[in-house]
């Protein structure tokens, strides 16, 4: 055997890690709209990094105008360009965007799960920040708008800023959940994880999001908070007061259930105080 033999014969292939499947998740209600913005980012030139595209499930929450036949006529071309299966789950009456997460994260296959709003009010491509977090096998990964290095393209009206830090404020405290940014809709959770908090989760309609966060808590899952960029959407269907006052009744709700036993959650898991969240973010 030569010299170059005996070298060649003690070097390891390096095997590359098998990506990563991902199922996204896309609760739609009357977004005809906003599904032009949906398509073009997916049928952009997305990097998905150690990702492989399994499947995009649009849940339509009951939808009036043609939001349905307007994602069947460019299902074909999406399947396509993105080698990923495209779903449609469809139900009446509309339920609320909670329970459409809901039925979209349980009927997901893929290793981790994105959801993500219509209006892509955060860009696909902020996908990337979340790797990090995937390939430690973090189990919640999400996206916030409240970090010193993240940065808001278009902000929100300053009314909506106040109340949105009150709410936040108030489901930190009231909840004993402390992350940053609860309604920020860009979330990745590991499959496994997915089922367990979803599986539990009650809220249909205006705090999904703090119901969600708190069950991950209370089932040991710590979230991970990525700073990504953001830009508000004019046409949300937020209406401030209204919608306030029942956010705060929803949080009321999840006690509620809590208390009851609804969520059937295990005893002595969980985190206390400012513990219960971590951060890429410097914060």
């Amino acid at each position: 055997m030569t010299k170059t033999d005996t070298k060649a014969s003690k070097t390891v292939t390096k095997q590359q890690p098998a990506p990563v499947s991902l199922s996204i998740v896309v609760p739609v209600y009357n977004e005809v709209p906003r599904l032009p913005l949906t398509f073009e980012a997916l049928l952009a030139d997305v990097d998905w990094g150690i990702f492989a595209l399994r499947e995009v499930i649009f849940v339509n929450d009951g939808s009036t105008d043609k939001t349905v036949a307007v994602i069947k006529n460019h299902r074909a071309q999406l399947e396509k360009k993105t080698g990923a299966q495209v779903k449609i789950i469809s139900y009446t009456p509309n339920r609320g965007k909670g329970y459409a997460i809901r039925t979209g994260m349980l009927a997901a296959t893929g290793d981790y799960i994105l959801m993500m709003d219509a209006d892509m009010s955060t860009p696909l491509s902020e996908l990337k920040r979340l790797q990090s977090g995937v390939r430690r096998r973090r189990p919640i990964i999400i996206g916030t708008r409240k970090s010193r290095v993240v940065r808001v393209e278009k902000e929100q009206p300053w009314i909506r800023v106040f109340m949105g830090r009150v709410y936040t404020q108030l489901a930190q405290s009231f909840l004993n959940t402390y992350v940053s940014d609860f309604t920020c809709g860009f979330k990745l959770f590991r499959y496994d994880v997915a089922q367990k908090i979803f599986g539990r989760s009650r809220i249909e309609r205006w705090s999904y999001d703090a119901e969600i966060m708190f069950l991950s808590v209370r089932l040991g899952f710590r979230p991970l908070e990525v700073a990504v960029r953001w830009h508000n959407d004019e046409r949300s269907r937020v209406n401030v007061v209204r919608d306030a006052s029942r956010s705060f009744v929803d949080l009321l709700s999840i006690r509620a259930h809590q208390l009851l036993g609804h969520y059937q959650l295990p005893q002595g898991i969980g985190f206390g105080n400012r513990k219960n969240r971590s951060s890429e973010n410097g914060d």
